[in-house]
């Protein structure tokens, strides 16, 4: 792990040799645990690449777009960066690909060329090695150089205590990584500077997505739960509407089979000769008859209503509970919902509606961006 270390450090510093050996390291990951790779027959970079290829299922159920970081000590050749374009192109919308590079490899320095004899390399290299590096940034990876932070990240990935590297140039004192941000902004500023605006758009536009989806989602799930309260009201409403109109026919229906009977039951009595003819008491009379209906016939006729009646008027009653209801009783209530029960539902809906979009929707509208959006831009 030394020598991994040492090797980052060395490569590209003013005043030493650089080393011919080329590291790639990646922390862990969802795609498993942290990779080690050099050079061999193959780059570096192909081997990585073949490695994270065989765990790239482990993304298809990723919900949030992960980064994933990988620390060259040189700068992928054209070659190497077009295998690691495919690679960040196959996981476009769930992986962020990040390349940090300690050095840049085969590509005319900038601050070389002012201030230095190194010797540069040939000008057909420095070309296909400038490609690469701008189809990478075109597949969407993010490329950059050593800072500060990414030296903690890389000795705590190798196992090392953290401790503040500064690579000072040999030469002339100065710090390298800064010199490296330099030439590397000397080389494809434009193109990093396009990316940024990408990337600011992307967020302008996740913004306002995620704006819209939540204003539309929380007013989908409180219009849920209003039309759920509205059909569990409608149900008892009408059925509390059509058991009171029966009630009332029951009532208007016995007053008139109580009047019926009861003039019946008089004539009756007197044509049987039941009552006294002697007896001047005809409310006695009436009284008795009352009470006979009261404590019997009444509940006769009831129960006639229930076995008998009731089906024949229950159709009706029951279409006008529901034709009320549409008309009147469904605005009522509708209204009722908003100035009443809507903000007791609100925030705790807005609440679910805003983890929703961080644990799930963001996700789906950054896949959008990147695999239809940003090519438009």
């Amino acid at each position: 792990m030394y020598e991994i270390l040492e090797t980052f450090k060395n490569s590209g510093l003013h005043g030493t040799g650089w080393p011919v050996t080329t590291y790639a390291v990646v922390p862990a990951s969802i795609l498993g645990d942290k990779i080690i790779v050099q050079n061999s027959t193959v780059h570096a970079e192909k081997r990585l690449v073949q490695k994270l290829s065989q765990n790239i299922g482990k993304v298809e159920d990723l919900q949030n777009l992960t980064n994933l970081k990988i620390f060259l000590n040189y700068s992928p050749c054209a070659d190497c960066a077009d295998v690691i374009a495919d690679f960040a192109r196959d996981v476009r919308g769930k992986l962020q690909v990040h390349v940090v590079f300690a050095s840049l490899y085969n590509i005319q320095r900038e601050s070389c060329q002012k201030n230095c004899n190194h010797k540069l390399c040939d000008t057909v290299r420095h070309e296909e090695n400038k490609e690469g590096l701008k189809l990478l940034l075109e597949a969407g990876v993010i490329l950059k150089t050593f800072c500060a932070a990414d030296w903690d990240e890389l000795q705590a990935t190798l196992g090392f205590n953290l401790e503040n590297i500064v690579r000072e140039r040999w030469d002339d004192g100065l710090d390298e990584d800064e010199v490296m941000e330099d030439d590397l902004w000397e080389l494809l500023g434009e193109e990093i500077e396009n990316v940024q605006r990408l990337n600011e758009m992307k967020e302008e536009w996740i913004e306002e997505q995620k704006e819209k989806w939540i204003e539309e989602e929380t007013e989908r799930r409180l219009s849920e739960i209003k039309e759920e309260w509205l059909d569990e009201k409608e149900d008892d409403w009408i059925e509390e509407e059509t058991e009171r109109r029966l009630d009332e026919l029951i009532q208007k229906w016995l007053e008139e089979r109580k009047d019926d009977w009861i003039e019946s039951e008089v004539n009756f009595r007197w044509e049987e000769n039941l009552w006294d003819p002697w007896d001047d008491d005809e409310d006695e009379d009436f009284r008795e008859v009352e009470e006979a209906w009261e404590m019997e016939q009444e509940q006769i006729f009831m129960d006639n209503w229930e076995d008998d009646v009731r089906e024949q008027y229950e159709g009706d009653v029951l279409r006008e509970a529901k034709n009320e209801w549409e008309i009147e009783e469904e605005e009522t209530f509708g209204n009722e919902w908003e100035s009443e029960l809507r903000g007791q539902h609100e925030d705790e809906v807005l609440c679910d509606v805003e983890a929703a979009w961080e644990t799930e929707e963001q996700f789906k509208f950054e896949q959008i961006w990147e695999n239809e959006n940003r090519w438009l831009y």
